[in-house]
């Protein structure tokens, strides 16, 4: 049969497909064929240290670790993590425009609650470029509101991402990516060779690990939720299932926004599309 170099190695196909069924059951992700050069790419370095000779090794340990420590390595090189601050800025500035009206409507029925006027989720967050993108946005939009009126959520399924995007710091290059050097002085402060985000804003976010494939019932209803570029690496089925579970967490008033290049045409009738002068985006069908 024929097989794939992995180095000195081997991925015969029968082990690739039984790989790919197992990622697909942790994570959501489909691999095919087309994606053999992953398996190639990544999973070579992961194989040596924990002296695994094949995939199939790599497989069987993942499913024999009680503390599923495998599993989350082969998660994390899984993943993609390329993102970069205010990625389709447009995005941000459609945020911003809700949240006034959210805020600005709220603002006299929740005076004296301890419930934040507006709950946002950043679902696949990667490294944080994104939420904190977001609560740069809704800091400057409204800039008169204390700190406790905005929450946001951030998850991932990555812990090697998590923990980057909880610890706020990020070189110069990543900053130099998205950021405007206004931005940067406002919400960073220099930390040796790297940039930490300020104080003000990380107190708007919190971060967990989730895996969007499992239950998310226990989370709360949100007015806007981010899922952008996670989805298109699902199966139609698992698709139609994640934004149909996202829909029973938005109110009447939500939004959510996908990727530019991402569309809910032919995934779920539970949500409807809608265009605005900065984008697109969908709300709830009742």
């Amino acid at each position: 049969m024929a097989g794939i170099g992995l180095d000195d190695m081997i991925v015969e196909r029968d082990e690739f497909l039984q790989f790919a069924w197992y990622i697909r059951d942790i994570s959501g992700i489909i691999l095919d064929d087309s994606k053999l050069y992953i398996v190639e790419n990544r999973f070579d370095s992961l194989c040596r240290e924990l002296g695994c000779r094949s995939i199939r090794d790599l497989y069987l340990k993942a499913r024999s670790d009680p503390n599923r420590t495998v599993e989350r390595k082969i998660i994390d090189l899984i993943t993609t993590h390329e993102t970069f601050f205010f990625r389709d800025e447009n995005s941000f500035k459609m945020l911003s425009r809700f949240a006034t009206v959210w805020y600005f409507g709220r603002k006299g029925c929740r005076a004296g609650s301890h419930i934040p006027l507006i709950n946002i989720w950043c679902a696949g967050c990667s490294t944080g470029q994104e939420i904190y993108s977001a609560a740069m946005a809704l800091r400057e939009t409204l800039y008169s509101a204390p700190l406790s009126a905005v929450r946001i959520l951030g998850t991932d399924i990555s812990d090697e991402c998590i923990a980057k995007a909880s610890y706020g710091r990020y070189t110069q290059f990543e900053v130099e990516r998205g950021l405007s050097p206004e931005r940067l002085e406002r919400c960073f402060t220099r930390d040796g060779d790297e940039w930490r985000i300020r104080d003000e804003i990380r107190s708007m976010v919190t971060f967990k690990r989730l895996n969007l494939m499992n239950d998310f019932s226990f989370l709360t209803e949100f007015d806007a939720i981010f899922c952008r570029n996670v989805a298109i690496y699902f199966s139609p089925e698992d698709r139609k299932s994640l934004f149909e579970r996202m829909a029973a967490h938005m109110n009447r008033d939500s939004v959510m926004i996908l990727g530019l290049t991402e569309t809910m045409h032919g995934v779920t009738n539970q949500l409807f599309r809608m265009e605005s002068d900065l984008g697109v985006y969908y709300r709830r069908a009742y």
